[in-house]
């Protein structure tokens, strides 16, 4: 018969969580806390926005990964694919409709060099 363990209460597990340094995702992200800092100090225009996108999405990875075991089960796997492929679609979609869509002034602007 299979030992059931008993949940443990949830400020435990964000205490665990933050000040746990046992193993290499904890190391990973206290690395990514640093770097989101440390990103928010430093005055370099749009790449301020590129470190903290790269940041974030590496720890999509590791919850991913790690603590939903994404990578053992195929049929997960497939599942998450699939969603993460129509959300692509969706915003390539909308993109490239707001892409190639004219520009219009609106009836009560002004034309563009005209002061009236």
């Amino acid at each position: 018969m299979a030992r059931v363990s008993q949940p443990r209460p949830s400020g435990v597990l964000f205490a665990a969580a933050i000040f746990d340094r046992g193993t290499d995702a904890c190391h990973k992200r206290s690395v990514q806390r640093v770097l989101t800092c440390a990103s928010s100090w430093l005055s370099i225009g749009i790449w301020n926005d590129v470190i903290n996108f790269s940041v974030a999405a590496a720890k999509v990875a590791i919850v991913a990964f790690v603590f939903m075991h994404l990578g053992k089960s195929g049929a997960i796997r497939a599942s998450v694919s699939v969603a993460l492929f129509v959300l692509t679609l969706i915003f390539a979609l909308g993109g490239s409709d707001y892409a190639t869509r004219d520009l219009h002034p609106a009836a009560w602007q002004a034309p563009v060099g005209q002061n009236s």
